[in-house]
């Protein structure tokens, strides 16, 4: 599943009942900037690199080079704005909650896999305790050995991840008191 593709759906529901508009959100002109990123990497990425390397350079990219952010936080209102959660909006203005951001490593490293781009064919992605911290991806063949930062990491399936982005929605528009500690 392209995950970066069903959040942008999910976006122009929202849009299209918000609005009334017969104009729909242009979905595969924003998944388009995916593929962008794709070739960027294609051509930016060296060669020669394992497994573990080309993980990491992608975040590196994602992050450093693409200039990705992660919402400051609740304290600044800016976490459960619907501008860091809308996909289109994430795309945009490259600032996103950890789940926005998680939902755009993922698909990114599943659109370099089936590109042939990168030589390792699993990962999982996991979302930081914290709310205002990168989420990660590891490989799945056990060659990145034991991480460090095990327990402030809830590794999540790719349904999750959207559940997890819904769930922020929810708490945007239903705005009573939600506490702020996690399950």
């Amino acid at each position: 599943m392209d995950l970066v593709t069903a959040a942008l759906h999910m976006a122009a529901e929202d849009e299209a009942m918000k609005s009334n508009a017969h104009a729909l959100l242009p979905v595969e002109t924003f998944s388009a900037r995916l593929d962008t990123m794709v070739s960027e990497i294609r051509e930016q990425m060296p060669f020669g690199l394992s497994p573990q390397e080309q993980l990491d350079w992608v975040h590196r990219y994602l992050f450093d080079t693409w200039g990705l952010k992660i919402a400051k936080g609740m304290t600044q209102g800016e976490q459960f704005s619907p501008y860091r959660v809308y996909m289109h909006h994430v795309l945009t203005q490259r600032c996103g909650t950890s789940a926005a951001a998680a939902v755009i490593l993922h698909t990114l490293l599943s659109r370099l896999i089936k590109a042939g781009i990168v030589s390792f064919k699993e990962y999982k992605v996991g979302l930081p305790i914290s709310n205002i911290a990168r989420p990660i991806a590891v490989l799945t063949d056990g060659s990145a050995g034991p991480l460090k930062c095990a327990g402030m990491i809830r590794w999540v399936t790719p349904y999750q991840l959207l559940a997890e982005m819904l769930g922020q929605l929810k708490r945007f528009f239903w705005n009573w008191e939600w506490s702020t500690v996690r399950a």
